[in-house]
């Protein structure tokens, strides 16, 4: 245990970083002792907690502000969001030598990163890079308004954002009555904005408690940032920055003057001085400088050491540093080192220079959110192994070990709950990993042996935060299923399968002689069928999602990517275009992972006996042992970062349309709380 690791002061730190590691750089061979490394890493991070970030808005006034902050109606014409330009994927920067703004103009400045606002850190004044704005507030007031930037005026966005009733709603749930405003809108904007940080520790924050997370070439350059190099003389701090405004004596670009910070105080002494920027994920926030002039940390490097440009005004921090080939190329891997999962970028290569990472091609958002989706589920199910391992759900014989294993089946599951003989933590723990599979374990034996009767007796809630029963859900599958099965065959048997679907529900059966017959007169065209369900049975805005569904089985395959956000959706989609392939083939193969697909090509009966052995494995399951347990951890882990990242990726797609998908701020939230989750139940960061 380590002992005096309280926050410092900046003198202390700065003096560390100037002596400890110099000495040893001095000495000769370089010493990349774990004493060392954790001497120079506490002596840049200035105290013990590496990343202390500081919440602050309510949870709906962050998803409001993450809203706004990818919808386009904040510019005048409606061509750009805030991720115009901060993009999720590239730590909110944008790629580009320097910003586009209103109409495509090239913007005077580099993109900065908005993760350097994330941190609490008092000592930190001014916004912008020459620091003209108070707060992260005024920033967006800024933008909005800036006739170069999004060139729009308060009255407008109060009016535009007070013709979206949703808007409208969630302003006053958020701030109460008075509809949403301007100033309101860079509320949220700031909160969203405050709330970002990375979402694991990076490999230089891990070394502070584990040296070894570094490699050796990025220990020497740790040694060589806070020693010889003397970076840490103003990037420190759990941010890696001072905060100062420094004139590093860059060479102006031809044909671009910028006074920096001195237009704003018109004092000499802030003449060409521009704010020092935050050196977290550095290495996916290319090209860097004020003005975008160094494409990549090679020639970051590069500049530093050669002393700056020798410009007027130049800082006396920037010197020569006299670093050699093999110095230059540790310093530049340790900067990949500050970068956190999940962005990926490639090894650093010095062969004049190395390439800076380039920007992850955006899917399309659902497509993303499909995979998403599954890697959430897959981590969520770890995280449940590792909670089992913990502490198991029921001490009750009946669900334990030799004797659950051999007498466990679903019905008995249901009849137990049914007779309230779980208390109240076992029934959540039922709610939240157990009740989907049961309740699809229910609507297939359904629809396998045509009795829906036996969806009856699903009286729980299908999962946390709905107020839909299982019951519900089975016997609404049970008829959509029945429809869709019956549309697949000739139109004289329709009729009397849409019927018996129809009558097996109670909210369908009052209507159920006019529902089929409306679809038996329109059996072979589906547009006509979806429109002619308009206004009877359908709302307007449910006339394209009822032509997804029943075009596939006409022969016209759809695109489910539209419905990725809601899982019974999404699913019903790709079973629609599942089960049309396989029964114009008469080969259940190729229903692939769609169990509804096989269920109604024939194979109801197997897919609910795999359904029922899954239930039994997770409800009578045993402690995992250590080693499985740290592995599940591990993996937990890595389908998280691979959720952030698609996520991420998807952000520039979402940008480019009125707003980001409501899904991907649950998806957000859930990979958040899955984390949580991870690191209480022994998963580590």
């Amino acid at each position: 245990m380590r002992a005096s690791r309280g926050r410092r002061s900046a003198f202390v730190a700065l003096a560390l970083a100037s002596a400890a590691p110099a000495a040893a750089a001095s000495a000769g061979a370089v010493d990349v002792s774990s004493g060392a490394v954790i001497r120079a890493a506490e002596s840049i991070e200035g105290y013990v907690n590496p990343i202390e970030i500081k919440r602050l808005g309510s949870p709906e006034e962050v998803r409001l502000g993450r809203e706004l902050f990818f919808d386009r109606r904040l510019s005048g014409d409606g061509t750009m969001s805030c991720a115009t330009c901060h993009r999720p994927e590239r730590a909110f920067t944008d790629g580009r030598a320097r910003a586009r703004g209103h109409g495509g103009r090239e913007l005077p400045r580099n993109t900065p990163s908005l993760f350097g606002v994330t941190i609490a850190k008092p000592y930190i004044f001014g916004f912008f890079w020459d620091g003209r704005a108070a707060s992260i507030q005024d920033v967006a007031l800024t933008v909005i308004e800036n006739p170069a930037e999004l060139d729009n005026t308060p009255e407008h966005l109060a009016a535009v954002l007070g013709r979206d009733p949703g808007y409208v709603r969630r302003f006053k749930a958020v701030y109460g009555p008075g509809g949403p405003t301007a100033a309101r809108a860079a509320r949220a904007l700031a909160a969203y904005i405050r709330s970002l940080a990375p979402t694991r520790p990076s490999a230089f924050d891990r070394a502070i408690d584990d040296p070894d997370a570094l490699t050796r070439s990025q220990k020497r350059g740790l040694l060589l940032f806070a020693g010889k190099a003397g970076c840490s003389t103003c990037h420190w701090n759990p941010d890696m920055t001072s905060g100062e405004f420094v004139n590093l004596g860059l060479k102006p670009l031809k044909g671009l003057r910028d006074e920096g910070r001195f237009a704003v105080t018109r004092s000499d002494s802030d003449r060409r001085a521009f704010k020092m920027p935050s050196l977290r994920d550095v290495a996916v926030t290319a090209p860097y400088m004020h003005d975008g002039s160094l494409k990549t940390l090679a020639d970051v490097v590069d500049f530093y050491n050669r002393g700056g440009d020798h410009q007027p005004g130049q800082d006396p921090r920037i010197r020569p540093l006299h670093l050699t080939d093999g110095e230059k190329r540790d310093l530049e891997d340790f900067l990949y080192a500050l970068t956190s999962p999940p962005f990926k970028t490639p090894p650093p290569r010095r062969a004049g220079a190395s390439p800076a990472p380039t920007a992850l091609e955006a899917p399309r958002y659902w497509a993303s959110a499909v995979e998403v989706e599954h890697d959430l589920e897959a981590a969520e199910s770890l995280i449940d192994g590792l909670n089992a391992r913990r502490r198991p759900w029921t001490q009750r014989p009946a669900y334990r070990g030799k004797r659950c294993a051999e007498s466990f089946t679903p019905e008995k599951l249901v009849a137990d709950e049914a007779a309230y003989r779980f208390d109240k933590g076992e029934s959540a723990f039922l709610e939240r990993y157990v009740s989907k599979d049961v309740t699809d374990y229910f609507k297939y034996r359904a629809f396998a042996e045509r009795k829906p009767g036996l969806c009856d007796d699903l009286d729980y809630k299908v999962a946390p935060g709905t107020s839909y029963s299982g019951r519900y859900f089975c016997r609404s599958w049970f008829v959509t299923m029945s429809l869709f099965a019956g549309l697949l065959g000739p139109r004289d048997a329709f009729a009397r399968t849409c019927r018996e679907a129809a009558a097996s529900d109670a909210a369908a059966r009052p209507k159920a002689g006019a529902l089929c017959a409306l679809i038996g007169a329109h059996f072979d065209d589906p547009p006509a069928m979806c429109a002619a369900l308009v206004p009877r049975f359908l709302s307007e805005d449910w006339v394209a999602e009822c032509r997804v569904y029943f075009e596939p089985l006409k022969g016209r395959p759809v695109d489910c990517a539209p419905f990725a956000g809601d899982r019974e959706g999404f699913t019903r989609c790709e079973t629609v275009n599942a089960l049309a392939r396989a029964h114009r083939a008469g080969d259940p193969a190729l229903c692939g992972g769609s169990l509804g697909c096989r269920v109604a090509m024939g194979e109801g009966e197997a897919v609910a006996a795999e359904l029922a052995s899954r239930i039994k494995a997770e409800v009578c399951r045993t402690d995992l042992s250590p080693r499985r347990g740290a592995a599940a951890a591990k993996k937990a882990g890595e389908l998280l970062d691979r959720a952030q990242a698609l996520l991420a990726r998807a952000g520039v797609t979402a940008s480019r349309s009125s707003a980001a998908p409501e899904p991907a701020y649950r998806q957000l939230d859930r990979i958040a709380g899955l984390r949580a989750l991870l690191v209480r139940n022994g998963g580590g960061h």
